[in-house]
């Protein structure tokens, strides 16, 4: 009887244990696949910030690449504006030398049409000048008058002008 009752007692505890271990395994299990599921996780995150950080250095080479072009573009721009200001110089000293020039002559020959008698400041209000003064010239435009003046008053358009002969 003895060994029957131990034998019955191990089956009520295989019996009450069988539950418990069987949940305990099933914990277990459902453990290991969460720490699987986390390491999963963990290595997509990784993955995940390798590709962001690639992303970034990307935009980061193309943003210095960018800039590169500007900085050049600007430069590119500064030396045509100081050209242009070179130009502009020369072509404005060239007329005042023009000018002067013409002043010259004009005072050389003693003959000046529209000047008779006075001082060289009277000489400012010679046709020729006014109508130089009215000449507007601006980049990529064209010579234009002001209204009011025709070329049979300027000075210019006499020279320019065929003359006439008297017979």
């Amino acid at each position: 009887m003895g060994s029957e009752l131990s034998k019955q007692e191990e089956k009520q505890e295989s019996g009450s244990a069988g539950p418990v271990i069987n949940r305990a395994a099933e914990l277990k299990d459902g453990i290991v696949q969460m720490e699987s599921l986390i390491q999963k996780a963990a290595a997509l995150v990784t993955e995940e910030a390798r590709r962001v950080e690639g992303i970034k250095e990307m935009f980061a080479a193309e943003v210095a690449a960018l800039e590169a072009q500007l900085a050049d573009k600007d430069e590119a721009l500064r030396q045509k504006e100081s050209a242009l200001q070179e130009i502009e110089e020369r072509l404005t000293a060239r007329i005042r030398e023009l000018e002067s020039r013409l002043e010259a002559k004009e005072s050389r020959k003693g003959k000046n049409r529209d000047f008779e008698g006075g001082t060289p400041q009277d000489m400012e209000s010679t046709p020729i000048r006014r109508s130089m003064r009215d000449v507007v010239v601006r980049r990529g435009d064209t010579v234009t008058r002001q209204e009011g003046h025709t070329p049979e008053k300027s000075r210019l358009a006499s020279l320019l002008a065929p003359s006439k002969r008297k017979s």
